[in-house]
């Protein structure tokens, strides 16, 4: 039951100190995760020290979420380094058996986002790290409990619905990674919502169409990520949302539309 609850205690860990680095995708400031161990079937005789076990998980954590971001950004040379990172960063060799096969599983994934030859290519990986994640905390009795945040407060100006968009696609990871019913279904339930893009966007010219379509595949996304059940689909759902998330950021030089001016 130690090991179990230090892995949870872990993502807690790794969670807390993204957030404090105020990732670009969603404000600083709000509360990301919190922890509470399960109850675990009996731990092996030996393993390795248990402040290893939480620096070892997370490193893994934060390199995952500086993946992520890489791609919502769009900045395909920025996922060359976590997803390398993780792809051939080893385990103590006092690792147990059990855990050692999820550290190679997600090494494997992992080595398909270092080795994608464009975004999209690294997002679909991304999406099936998340599962590689769930995967590892289900199996080891250590699911991470998520306290949801409340939404940011619904408003017209640009950075306001890109706020609300941000955290709907951070609740998604957290049910992918989690996994988390409540949180998958909060940010599903979000992007399934009309009205995600605001209305500025129609004066930034020849892109506006093209951010249009974007819209709507959020939406159609996040419809059908309501009803989705499957682990597998929803991982390649959420490679589907970065991706569109990558490509409005790349018509939107600033990651953003602008905020008009008052």
């Amino acid at each position: 039951m130690i090991y179990a609850r230090m892995i949870s205690l872990a993502a807690g860990l790794a969670a807390a100190s993204a957030a404090c680095g105020k990732p670009t995708h969603e404000p600083a400031g709000e509360p990301v995760t919190t922890t509470a161990p399960r109850a675990s079937p009996a731990e092996p005789a030996a393993g390795p020290p248990l402040a290893e076990v939480a620096e070892h998980m997370k490193a893994h954590f934060l390199q995952v979420r500086a993946l992520k971001d890489a791609v919502i950004a769009g900045d395909y040379a920025a996922t060359r380094a976590p997803s390398t990172w993780l792809a051939e960063h080893g385990a103590p060799s006092d690792f147990p058996d059990s855990w050692i096969e999820h550290v190679t599983d997600l090494k494997v994934v992992a080595a398909g986002a270092r080795d994608a030859s464009d975004l999209a290519g690294v997002a679909d990986a991304v999406g099936a790290l998340g599962r590689s994640c769930a995967n590892c905390h289900e199996d080891l009795k250590a699911v991470p409990q998520l306290a949801i945040p409340p939404a940011p407060l619904y408003g017209d100006r640009p950075d306001e619905v890109m706020r609300r968009h941000a955290w709907a696609a951070e609740r998604m990871w957290e049910g992918l990674f989690g996994p988390s019913e409540k949180s998958w279904q909060a940010g599903a339930s979000l992007l399934a919502q009309p009205g995600l893009f605001p209305a500025e966007l129609s004066d930034i010219g020849a892109g506006a169409p093209e951010l249009v379509q974007l819209e709507a595949r959020v939406r159609e996304i996040g419809n059908e990520a309501v009803s989705e059940t499957d682990s597998v689909a929803r991982g390649a759902l959420y490679g589907r949302l970065l991706q569109t998330c990558a490509s409005c950021h790349q018509a939107v030089p600033t990651g953003a539309p602008k905020q008009p001016t008052p």
